[in-house]
């Protein structure tokens, strides 16, 4: 039926519409005259009696449900209070314990010098004298220190001077307080920069302790004036001469023009001296500064490698800190290696020939080798390597020793090596053999010493397919090609994150030509892309390196002590004094801390603070459980009434005596044991196994294993079935029928044990259909269902270069191939196998839980419901 000749108006509908609901405005205006008539226009008008309200009659209720409900009101109204718990008189200590946090942010340094800072303190310490147990930090670090006397605290002080990073209060703060045993009085020693308190809610802290602020600058300026360096941005191309930079000069007060110097220093040397003039209703300038590439030092050794800009400023500018600005050194380029040997006599047929002129071009430093003399350079000398190869003659021309035992040595002991790192790109050559890139690939990420032959899954690299698959399954992950299709891939990228090693193995050779599919013009483009996604090369001309830390606190990985303090980290010393502090903006003082001052009386009221702590958390368990009992007992009352419509307090008796029987035995758990077929009077045990898997899931795993000498009916009801021998489910290397038709119905089969690719092709050649679409035995991948169905895994170990593979039909995985013996890995008596050095670790255990959950709930991470215990369980 068609509707398009039908022609709706919408002001005939507006108006019908208002008409009928006048009419029904009418209508009830009618009755609601009549009051209690009802009011018929073509009858007669009939009376109705007014119903009457029911007599109010007041029954007592039943004892034990009006009980539940005083009891479960009278803890809701407790949990609207706030409760506190009190501690004893004879508890108190004599003195309160005073934190002192000394606030060392560049902005304070605009108005007093480090000597008035530690007179300032002194005093306040004077005040304290007697009245308080007192600790001290500074923005520094989060370490604290007990105060033993003040010439201690004064000489730490000078020593550290104020820093260059800015400090958040709060944050800084945050990570000291963990740090403090107890703490009743916390006062603040700082400035009123609006950048140091804009992130503290001292509010919050007030509920648990008394915080303080102490104004160091006794009042902040009046009238602020500052220049600072704002932007230095890096603008020549590398095939320029010079070096040109576009600086971004900024005043704070336009009250006066600013004349000076901007100074630019090398290694201690100047190499250019720009004038400066800021205008007086100027708030920035703009300048252009340049300088020859010869007067910077080209050499790869340099340890300062960084440019220092300076102003020098005659008046108005009152932080001197933030005078000094540095700046990475840029337009040298970095230095290259390229180990690859000529593929041709013409240029265009020379596939290094070409890398080395794309990257000279976007400004690199290419060393080239047609091979090395291992062991090869140093790994600190070049912060990028290409090595072409796998041209059939081994791994020795082209695979350098000095990067696998660089990684090899730090991995053993990361104390006493510089962590450098070093980023690799493995490029295979116009005519590749895959398996000498594979061994390349094992020797740099994955070999325990220097490998005198190819490990065993190398031998079987053939073609691109086979290497994508192998690097697959070892951990790396895809660059390029299509979601899903590891074929079509660029490259496979890994990391070695102890050691820094990253490894970048393409699967086609990086030169214009129709078998790589990447035209001339494509080329550079891709290289562009591909460095500058590494962090080696970016055109943008913006500021990298030592930026402005706004926020010392990002430092603290770790607690800093002393010896650390006399050998700060780079990212300390070469930062930049930040925006926030440079513009000395002052925050209000009602959003501070109530002031503290210098006084005898303040130091008494502080002596004399009410210590009491607040601890509600064990009256609100109490509290909860009592509401949770009245409420299971009136439900018990309930059902009983309902049940038994006599002798209710009886049947209520009898319900209350059978929950105390149920809650007194023993809760019914999921019991799952190992089925073990084939295994003669096996004695190994798993309790401790047992326990974890308990204790990590809500599962129980019986210690004993169920053993059968041969596969019968009986050993086929189990989901999953153990075997160390294949001979023991197959005939003549074929898995039985009756195994074959038990998978298809959802059991999982692990094979324990060397078995050869051939031997497990064999074994499942007869009662699968492999299809185009079915994908048969592949290596476990990292995205694979055993990686992620309880704990997130990394990787597989393999035994003598042999992989965890499986057994993938019918859309899931029927056949589990494991190289070693993993039972006896995980078993109380901890037999390791002799193919690798295996220790029984965390990660044996939840390889274990996750082949569990394979087994009997396939991936339920599927399920999005379960993502919050998802992120609680990521490593």
């Amino acid at each position: 039926m068609a509707f398009n000749n039908i022609f709706f108006n919408l002001t005939t509908a507006f108006i019908g519409g208002s008409c009928l609901f006048l009419l029904a405005v009418i209508f009830w205006f009618l009755v609601k005259s009549r009051k209690k008539n009802i009011w018929l226009p073509t009858l007669r008008i009939v009376k109705i009696d007014s119903p009457r309200l029911p007599k109010l009659k007041l029954v007592r209720p039943p004892l034990i449900p009006f009980l539940c409900f005083i009891i479960s009101a009278c803890g809701l109204l407790i949990f609207t209070t706030k409760p506190v718990k009190f501690i004893p008189e004879s508890n108190k200590v004599e003195q309160p314990r005073v934190h002192l946090y000394l606030d060392l942010s560049p902005s304070i340094s605009a108005s007093i010098n480090i000597d008035q800072y530690v007179a300032k303190i002194e005093r306040a310490l004077k005040a304290l004298q007697g009245n308080a147990h007192i600790s001290y930090s500074t923005s520094h670090s989060p370490q604290v220190y007990e105060l033993s006397n003040s010439e201690k605290l004064a000489k730490k002080i000078q020593s550290l001077g104020f820093h260059r990073p800015g400090v958040r209060i709060g944050s800084s703060l945050k990570t000291t307080i963990k740090n403090i045993a107890s703490l009743d009085v916390l006062l603040i020693f700082s400035d009123r920069d609006y950048h140091s308190w804009s992130d503290f809610n001292w509010k919050y802290f007030s509920e648990n302790i008394e915080i303080r602020f102490v104004d160091i600058t006794d009042s902040m300026l009046q009238e602020r004036a500052n220049v600072f360096i704002d932007k230095a941005n890096f603008i020549s191309s590398p095939t320029f001469q010079t070096m040109d930079w576009d600086v971004e000069i900024a005043s704070v007060s336009t009250g006066m023009e600013k004349k000076g110097f901007l100074k630019v220093f090398y290694q201690k040397q100047e190499i250019s001296n720009t004038p400066i003039i800021i205008p007086e209703k100027n708030s920035k300038i703009n300048l252009r500064v340049s300088w020859p590439k010869t007067k910077i030092s080209q050499k790869r050794e340099d340890k300062e490698a960084y440019l220092l800009w300076r102003l020098e400023v005659v008046q108005g500018d009152q932080l001197k800190l933030d005078n000094e600005y540095r700046t990475p050194l840029r337009g040298l380029g970095n230095s290259v290696i390229l180990i690859g040997e000529p593929s041709g006599e013409q240029m265009l047929e020379d596939m290094s020939k070409q890398l080395d002129v794309i990257l000279s071009v976007m400004g690199f430093r290419v060393e080239r080798y047609d091979h090395i003399v291992q062991p090869g350079p140093k790994v600190s000398d070049y912060p990028l390597w290409l090595l072409v190869g796998g041209a059939g003659y081994g791994v020795d021309g082209f695979c350098p020793d000095s990067l696998a035992s660089y990684r090899q040595a730090y991995s053993s002991n990361s104390n006493k090596i510089e962590k450098k790192g070093a980023k690799i790109w493995l490029i295979p050559s116009s005519v590749a053999s895959y398996g000498d890139l594979c061994w390349c690939y094992h020797r740099l990420l994955k070999a325990k010493d220097l490998d005198s032959v190819a490990p065993i899954f190398c031998r079987d690299v053939s073609d691109r397919n086979s290497f994508s698959a192998v690097l697959r399954s070892l951990g790396a992950k895809q660059i390029g090609g299509e979601l899903g299709d590891s074929t079509q891939s660029l490259a496979w990228i890994s990391k070695d994150y102890t050691s820094g090693v990253e490894v970048l193995a393409f699967t086609v050779p990086l030169q214009a030509g129709f078998d790589s599919g990447i035209s001339h013009v494509q080329l550079p483009l891709l290289l562009n892309k591909l460095l500058g996604w590494q962090q080696l090369f970016n055109e943008s001309t913006g500021n990298e390196g030592w930026a402005r830390i706004s926020d010392l606190a990002t430092l603290y990985d770790k607690s800093i002590n002393d010896s650390e303090f006399s050998k700060p980290s780079s990212d300390f010393v070469l930062s930049n004094v930040p925006h926030g502090e440079s513009r000395l903006s002052v925050i209000a003082a009602e959003q501070l801390p109530p002031e503290w001052k210098f006084s005898t009386d303040s130091s008494k009221a502080i002596a004399s603070l009410n210590k009491t702590h607040k601890d509600s958390f064990s009256l609100i368990v109490l509290i909860a459980c009592l509401i949770m009992l009245a409420l299971a007992l009136e439900l018990a009352w309930m059902v009983s009434g309902k049940i038994f419509k006599r002798n209710t307090a009886r049947s209520f008796l009898f319900f209350i005596l059978l929950a105390s029987f149920a809650f007194s035995q023993r809760a019914l758990k999921a019991e799952v044991s190992l089925n073990l077929v084939g295994y003669q009077n096996s004695t190994l045990k798993w309790g401790h196994l047992s326990q974890e898997t308990s204790q990590r899931t809500s599962l129980s795993l019986a210690p004993s294993a169920t053993q059968w000498s041969k596969l019968t009916e009986q050993s086929m009801d189990f989901p999953w079935i153990w075997v160390n021998s294949i001979e023991a489910i197959s005939d003549k290397g074929v898995l039985f029928p009756q195994v074959v038709y038990w998978l298809k119905r959802g059991g999982l089969l692990i094979v324990q044990g060397s078995n050869s690719k051939e031997q497990l092709a064999h074994l499942t050649s007869k009662g699968f259909d492999l299809s185009p679409s079915a994908r048969g035995w592949l290596p476990i991948a990292p995205e694979h269902v055993l990686m992620r169905s309880f704990y997130l895994l990394d990787s597989l170990p393999n035994c003598s270069g042999r992989v965890w593979s499986n057994f993938h039909y019918d859309g899931r995985m029927m056949i589990l191939s494991i190289p070693y013996d993993f039972l006896s890995v995980v078993s109380d008596t901890r037999k390791l196998p002799s193919c690798e050095n295996f220790q029984y670790s965390e990660h044996s255990v939840r390889r274990f839980i996750n082949l569990l959950m394979v087994a009997l709930a396939s991936d339920y991470k599927k399920d999005q419901i379960h993502l919050p215990e998802i992120l609680k369980r990521l490593r």
